[in-house]
């Protein structure tokens, strides 16, 4: 069986979706460790390294080059902060994941919204019915 590259990428920013609403809940309910946000970028990384070049075939805006900039500067300051200044790894590692690493479901979402303005209503209403649940 093979999955559409725009299904998988739809499931991966449901995936996020749902770990970012409900990252609290799952550290209070299931195991209190910052894993939870780690999830989905690794997997979404993982997912852009084996499509390649395919995956970006849309030319970068602003936006685009702001977030990639953004990543690559996490990128080099875990590795200063773990390498050069002998900082915390699990303090650097944490700071990444909970602040860089998130851009790769920037990119995730720019990729499935590229091609449909469906799409796109069809993530803003994923947003609506997480936050209604939130809410309730």
């Amino acid at each position: 069986m093979r999955i559409r590259s725009q299904t998988a990428e739809y499931y991966l920013i449901i995936a996020a979706l749902f770990f970012t609403f409900f990252y609290f809940v799952l550290r209070a309910l299931v195991l209190d460790v910052f894993a939870w946000v780690a999830i989905v970028p690794v997997i979404g990384f993982l997912y852009m390294v084996r499509v390649g070049p395919r995956f970006m075939r849309f030319h970068l805006g602003g936006l685009d080059w702001v977030f990639l900039l953004y990543a690559v500067y996490g990128v080099t300051m875990t590795f200063v902060s773990i390498f050069l200044l002998s900082y915390s790894k699990t303090l650097s590692i944490t700071t990444f994941i909970h602040f860089y690493a998130p851009t790769i479901v920037y990119f995730l979402a720019r990729s499935y919204t590229r091609g449909s303005p469906a799409n796109v209503i069809r993530l803003t209403n994923l947003v609506w019915v997480l936050a209604a649940i939130l809410v309730v």
